[in-house]
C-alpha cells in the first residue's frame, strides 16, 4: 500500500488504546474477543446518553430526515434476510441513535455515540438477522421514532429502556455468536 511502518504503528496504537485491538507488549497487535460485560456496559453508556439526550431537548426531533431501509415495518421470512438488508437496518439504527444524540447539542456524547456504534455493529447485526427479532426490532423502533415526534419523553424514555432490557438479555449470546464468526474468519488463507 505504499506506506511506511510509522503511520501503521500510529494506527495501531490508537486502536489499542481505544480498546478496539488488543496489545501484548513488545509482541504484538490481536484482534480481541468481545467480552460480554464490556458490550452490555456499551449498551449501558449508550442508554444513558440517549435518554439525557431525549430529555433534554425532544422538541428538535424530526424522523423526516431518516432514511428508512427497504421494507422497512414489513413482515420478512427468515429466506429473505439477506446481508444488505441486515446491514441496511443496522446502518438505519446506528443514524437514528446518532440523531437522538444531536438533541443534547453535545459533540463528546455524539463521538461516544458513534464509538459505540462502531464497537456493537457485529452484535446488532447478528440480532437483526433473526427474523424473530428484526420484526420486534422494527415495531420497536417505529414506535420509537412516533414518540419522538409526538414529542412523548416519558413513553420515548420507557421504549429506549425496554430496549436496552432486550439487548442486555441476549447480549451473551449474541457475543459468542459474534467471537465464534470472528475466530471463523481468522484466517482465511487456512481455508
Amino acid at each position: 500500500m505504499n506506506v511506511s511502518a510509522t503511520p501503521v504503528r500510529e494506527s495501531l496504537i490508537r486502536l489499542a488504546e481505544e480498546g478496539l485491538i488488543g496489545l501484548t507488549p513488545g509482541r504484538a497487535y490481536y484482534t480481541k474477543p468481545l467480552l460480554a460485560n464490556e458490550i452490555t456496559e456499551e449498551y449501558e453508556t449508550a442508554l444513558l446518553i440517549l435518554k439525557y439526550s431525549v430529555e433534554r431537548n425532544i422538541t428538535k426531533f424530526s424522523g423526516s430526515i431518516l432514511r428508512k431501509p427497504i421494507r422497512f415495518g414489513e413482515n420478512i421470512r427468515s429466506d429473505e434476510i439477506a446481508p444488505n438488508l441486515t446491514r441496511s437496518y443496522s446502518i438505519f439504527l446506528e443514524s437514528l441513535y446518532e440523531q437522538i444524540v444531536n438533541l443534547s447539542a453535545n459533540a463528546k456524547m455524539l463521538q461516544i455515540i458513534r464509538h459505540f456504534n462502531n464497537r456493537t455493529t457485529h452484535i446488532r447485526e447478528i440480532d437483526i438477522e433473526r427474523p424473530d427479532r428484526l420484526a420486534e426490532i422494527t415495531a420497536n423502533t417505529t414506535e420509537l421514532i412516533d414518540l419522538l415526534e409526538a414529542q412523548n419523553t416519558e413513553g420515548a424514555i420507557q421504549n429506549l429502556q425496554n430496549q436496552y432490557r432486550t439487548k442486555v438479555a441476549q447480549i451473551e449470546h449474541l457475543v459468542m455468536v459474534a467471537n465464534s464468526r470472528a475466530l471463523a474468519n481468522e484466517n482465511p488463507f487456512d481455508k
